[in-house]
């Protein structure tokens, strides 16, 4: 079964960059779109004390 692949690899290199290359778009894509937030306090729930830093 690998040497099948690995044949098929071999033979067809020019097609496997092409679908490399097709794929490399959308994930490009969704790089650039994310936005990262470092901020996880922002994911909590807003009534919990840790958010209103209530004092005692």
């Amino acid at each position: 079964m690998m040497k099948k692949i690995n044949r098929f690899i071999t033979n067809h290199s020019i097609l496997v960059v092409i679908v490399a290359l097709l794929l490399l778009v959308p994930s490009l894509i969704g790089y650039v779109n994310t936005k990262i937030n470092y901020n996880i306090l922002v994911y909590l729930p807003s009534d919990i004390e840790t958010i209103k830093g209530k004092i005692f």
